[in-house]
């Protein structure tokens, strides 16, 4: 069996089973990526992903700057230039990485309506307060 593919009865079949025939109970469930928090994002359009991962680059890159700064005892306000350079960079990701979830993850959460409307304008705010600060 693939690795991707779990079985609900994790009984074997036995050769007086039909296949297609068989109680379908007994067929493999696909397992699918887990959505929303500690999951997977429901989708990611591919050029705002890469576009993200380059500026993550060049921010890892400021942030071993400003390591070496505070090593070599530099001017502290060169330093804390630098610092928000790197943080409005972060806001940059971070406020590209929040149209996305409103895109999709949040929309998705509005039509399915309820409860999950409810928690997803809930997560958004609090998202919207995390961002603020």
């Amino acid at each position: 069996m693939p690795k991707n593919i779990k079985s609900r009865n994790p009984k074997p079949r036995t050769s007086g089973q039909l296949g297609s025939l068989a109680d379908p109970a007994d067929q493999p469930l696909p397992v699918l990526p887990r959505f929303g928090p500690g999951g997977n994002a429901l989708a990611v359009d591919a050029n705002k992903k890469k576009a993200n991962l380059h500026r993550l680059r060049r921010i890892e890159g400021q942030i071993r700057g400003v390591h070496d700064m505070v090593q070599q005892d530099r001017y502290c306000a060169d330093i804390l230039i630098q610092i928000a350079a790197v943080q409005k960079s972060l806001s940059g990701v971070a406020r590209q990485l929040l149209a996305n979830h409103v895109k999709h993850c949040v929309a998705h959460g509005i039509r399915v309506g309820g409860a999950q409307a409810d928690a997803a304008c809930d997560e958004l705010l609090k998202l919207i307060s995390h961002l603020d600060h």
